[in-house]
């Protein structure tokens, strides 16, 4: 976007605006560069809806953010009912990797990895990276 300084100034200074999305996008670009063994990861609104992805060509954002959302809320719920207090992360351990899932006050976190990944310097960078997402989120549309 280019603003003019003055009214009467035709000198224009350029300004550099990211959007959540792009923010959010930078967040998980580092995350994947950071741990080795992590493929993919997935910012989505508490509603399902994705803000963010890094994800292989082929796979439906739309339709990881909605079931990682509903898999959080359904898990969150449980949790409660047995009395283990407030849910902090999830994961699932399948033939072909690891899926985590972790909970923002307005947005989910989704990171696949590779059932050898570092779990504990894994969980330690979500950690960082859900503390950086919800500081956008909290400044941008989602929040209500």
């Amino acid at each position: 976007m280019v603003i003019p300084m003055t009214e009467d100034d035709t000198s224009q200074v350029e300004v550099v605006v990211a959007s959540a999305e792009d923010e959010t996008r930078k967040i998980l670009k580092d995350l994947l560069e950071n741990i080795s063994k992590v493929e993919a990861a997935l910012v989505a609104s508490a509603d399902g809806l994705p803000i963010a992805a890094e994800l292989p060509s082929g796979v439906d954002e739309l339709i990881i953010g909605a079931m990682t959302a509903a898999v959080l809320s359904s898990s969150g719920r449980a949790s409660e009912e047995l009395q283990k207090g407030n849910l902090d992360t999830i994961m699932i351990k399948s033939e072909e990797g690891m899926i985590f899932i972790k909970g923002l006050e307005n947005a989910v976190l989704t990171v696949l990895a590779k059932s050898d990944v570092n779990v504990g310097l894994l969980l330690i960078y979500m950690d960082k990276a859900c503390k950086q997402i919800a500081e956008i989120v909290s400044k941008s549309w989602i929040t209500e």
